[in-house]
């Protein structure tokens, strides 16, 4: 993994900068500071488009360091915008900046009954106030307290009343931070709900490819329960190959964390590679043919893509998911690989997919498809070896 020059791991040092902005994000995550990112990232996205048509005309290759300056500033103020850019609380159609008597909710995760409540959050599409609806938006954290609601699914779209309060903070200085854990999430207000205090309007208004990965894994579940008559022992099979937690008990939870051993609870990266063995074992016979390489490539990132898909996209599975996808498409064209760069590479783009940072679509361009940008003629020049 350690890299014996730094051009061979160009994507660390895109990395750094980039998390920089997002640290800072999560500190100055207001609207507030909206204008202090977009106003320096317009002018610093200005400068390296013109910058990158003058590039022989104003000599620049003379002075390399100013390419790699504009580039570390863009990525810093790009990962601030997307920080600010995905916190729901600053867009003016949020729910709880308007009055309301009734909200409309779609259902956006896998309802959980847990202590006698069924758990899921919500995303906010229209809400009611005086008889008038008004598109809308926003997550809420939904309780139902009601035998009934065990027949929620995802992608239901329910009708519930506008009875929310925020999600209280840490009462003890050493309490877990629920609330913080909550908004990184983009979760700020929770509603508690009983019988009668909601109506389903609709079905199967949720996202096709996920609807049918959350009734395969349920189909999973029962296959596992009618074939395993240990509940416990059924309940850690269902957490450890298709990462549902919703049977968990506190107890083994207690037990697992007691020994030091909850991580084994969570599917990870360990199970994505397992399963890539397994299929390269199986699918070896297909590269003595011609287009067997390509055709084997295709199909275990397809599968492996397939079972990130099963078990909810946790970020772990996708970080796992993307590294191996690139060593494969490496491997199959014969390309050097250096695994740190991969694991640059696959956090960047991770980071970037949680967020709509739209100002920043241009100087991606120039900067990842474009050969004749600063960046590939600095990357591949020697700008590595100019700051070395």
């Amino acid at each position: 993994m350690i890299a014996n020059h730094k051009g061979e791991i160009p994507f660390i040092v895109l990395l750094l900068p980039f998390l920089a902005g997002i640290w800072l994000g999560l500190f100055l995550s207001s609207a507030l500071f909206l204008y202090w990112v977009i106003i320096p990232l317009a002018i610093l996205n200005s400068i390296f488009i013109t910058l990158n048509f003058g590039y022989t005309q104003l000599r620049l290759y003379k002075s390399k360091w100013i390419g790699g300056l504009l580039i570390h500033l863009i990525l810093f103020f790009a990962g601030w915008f997307c920080v600010i850019g995905n916190n729901e609380l600053n867009q003016a159609a949020h729910f709880s900046k308007h009055p309301s008597q009734q909200l409309i909710a779609r259902i956006n995760s896998e309802p959980n009954l847990k202590n006698g409540l069924v758990r899921f959050t919500a995303h906010i599409e229209a809400l009611e106030n005086q008889k008038h609806l008004s598109p809308s938006t926003g997550t809420l954290l939904i309780a139902i307290k009601d035998s009934a609601a065990v027949q929620l699914k995802y992608g239901d779209v329910l009708l519930i009343p506008s009875s929310y309060t925020t999600v209280d903070p840490p009462f003890n200085r050493a309490e877990f931070n629920y609330k913080r854990y909550l908004a990184n999430q983009n979760i700020y207000q929770q509603s508690f709900l009983y019988a009668g205090q909601y109506k389903v309007l609709a079905h199967d208004q949720g996202n096709t490819v996920i609807a049918y990965a959350l009734k395969l894994r349920q189909h999973l579940v029962r296959k596992l329960k009618n074939n395993i008559h240990d509940t416990s022992a059924v309940n850690v099979a269902s957490t450890l190959i298709l990462g549902y937690k919703a049977d968990l008990s506190n107890e083994l939870l207690q037990a697992y964390s007691k020994t030091g051993t909850i991580h084994i609870l969570s599917v990870s990266g360990g199970h994505v590679a397992i399963i890539y063995l397994m299929l390269n074992i199986l699918l070896g016979f297909m590269g003595r043919y011609k287009r067997g390489k390509a055709i084997k490539a295709v199909l275990i990132i397809s599968l492996i893509w397939y079972y990130a898909l099963l078990t909810g996209f946790s970020p772990a599975v996708c970080r796992a998911a993307v590294m191996i996808s690139l060593i494969i498409m490496g491997k199959t064209y014969s390309r050097y690989i250096n695994t740190l760069n991969i694991l640059a590479v696959s956090a960047f783009f991770l980071l970037l997919s949680l967020s709509r940072p739209k100002l920043f679509c241009l100087p991606a361009y120039f900067i990842f498809c474009c050969r004749r940008c600063l960046l590939y003629r600095l990357f591949w020049a020697g700008y590595w070896r100019n700051l070395s």
